[in-house]
């Protein structure tokens, strides 16, 4: 029992020794500051606070480390000084801490890991970073159809810097910038240890037109109706081609479109590669006047038989011309003006323009006895369209009178008189049988104006609330301009604030020509009735009709009631508060 009780004693008694020791430690490692990334082959340098306790026998060192706490086993790198030299293990072990330590000196720069008064300062954290690796997209090109190209570059770490210089001073710090300008554009990236990489990007250009040539066109005529386009100067690799123009019968989307109309046409030509577009226009004529011809006045073979000279002839310039012609008795002069013929009957002209191909015709009757000269004829025209106040008052000036006279002409008028009057326009066949019996003939025009005068009018009812009607007339044919009369006063062709009523108008054209449009009716819109029908009432809504009678239907309905209730419905349900 005395035995144990001494043991515990001399125990306790170390004890108390080894905590009175360590009591008198005074080494403090203090305090450093630095940064928190590094960047491999750089100098990691550090700040010492200089508030560091060292005993004599103490040394203050600055280590590199892994784990919790610096010791034999952790510390990778150590140094004397607060810069450290450059080692892979950095780059290795990262991230990394670092610290200052003091402790007893172990010689050779390094400390006593076994000193019961080592002192560790708080910790940094480094992290080691290589520069970024930068990865350029796909080379860009400015065409028409892209005036902007995005820059793409991506690199393989986080929380990048970009700062981006390019042509014309430009500078941004996006990383991937839109440009609208050519040019080499390079992108300096840094990370958060300040490592940098560079990479440039050219940004080329293809805003070339596409080149286009047409060729002169040819002329449309009478016998070239259609022409091709030579558009095959502006030819290309990736070309589209678009013509636009009046008429284009085939081959619109190629270098040679048929067009058969005059008039300009355009060629829209596209590049594919660049969508850059360019165009040009070229004018097509056309050439299509027949010649201005006659076959001469009519003409009639002699008394006893013969030959009559027609002579035909053109109006205009000089052109080259075939002349031809056709009837049932041509002696002579057939491919000329000039024809000599021994048959009565039609006998027809044609001309040929041989430059264009265009060609007329007219026509000369050769009658089966002489024709009486046209001059001999005193004709009254008729003035406006349908009347029949023409005249033709004859004086002979060939054979012997007396003569025994036959008229014809329009809706089987017969005379046997030289003069006629009381004619409707048209062409009227006269004999004339000498007293030698030799018969002459003629064929005499009256004119009259070509068009009747054609009046079409709408008219607007007087409307329930009293406004008054209208009348719209319009006129077409005689000859313009157009005076109105209507039987009110009024004096155009616009007529309103009318009471219900008939209406006729005058209308009168240039030349005096005249048209009654009688029994224009205006009439009143009829009023109309409005009553409401319950169809059925409950406790909750009642059901409501509008009935309307007299009116002009389709009817339009607009209810309003309480607490803002609206409907366009004939029939509403309409709830009861």
């Amino acid at each position: 029992m005395i035995l144990i009780r001494y043991s515990l004693f001399l125990m306790l008694c170390l004890s108390l020794a080894w905590q009175n020791a360590y009591a008198q430690c005074t080494t403090d490692a203090g305090s450093i500051s630095g940064p928190s990334f590094m960047c491999t082959g750089s100098m990691l340098s550090i700040n010492n606070q200089g508030n560091e306790t060292l005993d004599a026998d103490d040394i203050l060192i600055f280590v590199a480390y892994t784990g919790a706490a610096p010791n034999a086993g952790t510390v990778f790198a150590s140094s004397t000084t607060v810069n450290f030299a450059y080692q892979s293990a950095f780059l290795a072990n990262s991230p990394f801490k670092v610290a200052a330590v003091a402790g007893n000196d172990a010689g050779n720069g390094t400390v006593d890991w076994n000193d019961p008064c080592l002192s560790v300062s708080p910790p940094l954290t480094v992290t080691c970073l290589p520069p970024p690796t930068l990865t350029p997209g796909p080379a860009q090109t400015l065409t028409c159809v892209t005036p902007s190209v995005q820059l793409d570059i991506s690199a393989n770490q986080q929380g990048l810097s970009y700062n981006w210089t390019g042509p014309n001073g430009f500078t941004t710090n996006v990383q991937n910038p839109v440009v609208s300008i050519p040019g080499q554009y390079c992108v300096t990236v840094t990370n958060q240890a300040g490592c940098t990489a560079t990479q440039c990007l050219p940004v080329f250009t293809n805003t070339s037109l596409p080149n286009i040539s047409i060729a002169p066109p040819g002329v449309l005529t009478c016998t070239n109706t259609s022409i091709v386009l030579d558009a095959s100067g502006s030819q290309g690799p990736n070309y589209v081609y678009f013509w636009t123009g009046p008429a284009i019968a085939a081959n619109a989307n190629t270098l040679n479109p048929t067009v058969i109309q005059p008039g300009t046409y355009w060629l829209v030509v596209t590049d594919a590669t660049n969508g850059c577009t360019n165009s040009a226009a070229v004018v097509v004529e056309q050439d299509v006047l027949s010649p201005l011809i006659y076959a001469g006045p009519d003409s009639g073979i002699p008394c006893g038989g013969g030959t009559t000279i027609l002579n035909g002839g053109v109006d205009g310039p000089p052109q080259p011309y075939t002349f031809l012609w056709s009837g049932p008795g041509i002696l002579s002069g057939q491919t000329t003006l000039t024809t000599e013929v021994d048959q009565p009957g039609t006998y027809t002209l044609t001309v040929v323009n041989t430059n264009n191909g265009c060609s007329s015709t007219d026509d000369a009757t050769v009658f089966p006895g002489p024709a009486v000269p046209q001059q001999d004829f005193a004709v009254t025209s008729n003035v406006c369209f349908g009347d029949s106040e023409g005249a033709i008052n004859t004086t002979f000036s060939v054979g012997q009178a007396p003569f025994t006279v036959g008229w014809s002409g329009p809706n089987n008028f017969t005379s046997t008189t030289e003069d006629i009057t009381g004619l409707p326009s048209g062409m009227y066949s006269l004999t004339a049988t000498d007293i030698t019996g030799c018969t002459h003939y003629a064929n005499v025009v009256v004119g009259g104006s070509g068009t009747p005068l054609v009046v079409t009018f709408n008219t607007t009812p007087v409307s329930c609330t009293g406004n008054g009607g209208s009348v719209i007339v319009a006129v077409s044919g005689g000859v313009a301009p157009y005076q109105f009369n209507w039987s009110n006063g009024a004096t155009g062709p616009v007529v309103q604030g009318l009471f219900p009523g008939t209406y006729t108008v005058t209308i009168t054209d240039a030349i005096g020509c005249s048209v009654v449009v009688p029994a224009i009716t205006i009439v009143q819109n009829p009023l109309f009735n409005l009553t409401v029908n319950e169809l059925s009432n409950t406790c909750s809504a009642a059901v409501l009709q509008a009935l309307t009678t007299g009116g002009i239907a389709p009817f339009t309905y607009f209810w309003t009631g309480p607490n803002g209730f609206t409907s366009n419905s004939q029939t509403i349900t309409a709830p009861i508060a």
